[in-house]
């Protein structure tokens, strides 16, 4: 039976992000092999638990650090904090560096990881680094989503219920709130920084200053897209819940939409110089 009720909570995990996968795919006009897409999200989902842990472990190996600096007297518990109370030094090199730029970066080296022999010849067009960008962020988002479902399950001791009744609601509304927002910021920073990607790949004055220099402005777009969701989630803007997260929604819905008419405008952009 907990067999049973950890093999539902992967389908209804994975099921979202294979819908958005089919989603984006389908905007590009020359779809690419399934192989390499398979490819680039198997890798990406696989690898996710160790940039967990390399974040943990900087993060911690940070909080070390600046103990020695008493001085400073940074408080590392910021989350669900008051907004005009936190102490904002920390929270930006956390959220950005530790948080955000780690992720963000995984997901671009799992990419260009997965494409070798013939997989290399097919990208061939820049729509293809949004793409396959988009591709590793669903492969990242997908494990990320099912280690926080399984963490639920297990800390609610759901697993060991008799009826799937007495934790399906919070698992399936949990996993909807993710695929919405979360899964959809992972697929949006990673498609800006494809364009990045993609017109440091394909530009015809493609020095290596050219090439890093637009990879590292991809970054920091991405990640300062990753940081501000990041921040809107965990901070309290009101003491009054309903007002609470009705502004975490409010500002969630507009970074997600801007976000998206920025990538959709890049999308087709890409789409009229293959």
């Amino acid at each position: 039976m907990v067999y049973l009720k950890i093999i539902e909570i992967v389908i209804l995990t994975l099921l979202p992000t294979f819908l958005w996968l089919q989603f984006f795919k389908s905007k590009d006009y020359n779809q690419e092999p399934n192989y390499i897409l398979r490819r680039i999200f198997i890798l990406s989902f696989l690898f996710t638990p160790l940039v967990g842990l390399f974040q943990f472990c900087t993060n911690e190996n940070l909080k070390t650090a600046l103990g020695y600096f008493s001085f400073l007297n940074f408080n590392c518990s910021f989350i669900n904090k008051s907004f005009f109370s936190l102490d904002m030094p920390f929270v930006i090199i956390v959220m950005f560096f530790i948080a955000a730029a780690i992720e963000e970066s995984y997901k671009f080296f799992t990419m260009r990881l997965s494409l070798w022999g013939k997989a290399k010849e097919e990208f061939d067009e820049p729509v293809d680094a949004m793409v396959y960008l988009i591709t590793a962020a669903l492969g990242f988002s997908a494990a990320e989503n099912l280690l926080y479902a399984l963490d639920i399950a297990f800390k609610n001791d759901f697993l060991v219920e008799d009826s799937f009744l007495n934790y399906q609601f919070e698992i399936i509304g949990f996993i909807f709130m993710r695929s919405l927002f979360s899964t959809f910021l992972h697929i949006l920073a990673s498609g800006i920084f494809g364009y990045f990607f993609a017109k440091a790949y394909f530009h015809f004055k493609n020095t290596r200053f050219y090439y890093a220099k637009s990879i590292l402005v991809g970054l920091m777009f991405s990640t300062l897209i990753h940081t501000n969701f990041n921040l809107n989630t965990q901070l309290t803007f009101s003491q009054d819940e309903i007002t609470n997260y009705s502004i975490k929604i409010f500002l969630l819905l507009l970074l997600l939409f801007f976000s998206y008419i920025i990538v959709d405008k890049e999308f087709k952009k890409l789409q009229k110089n293959n």
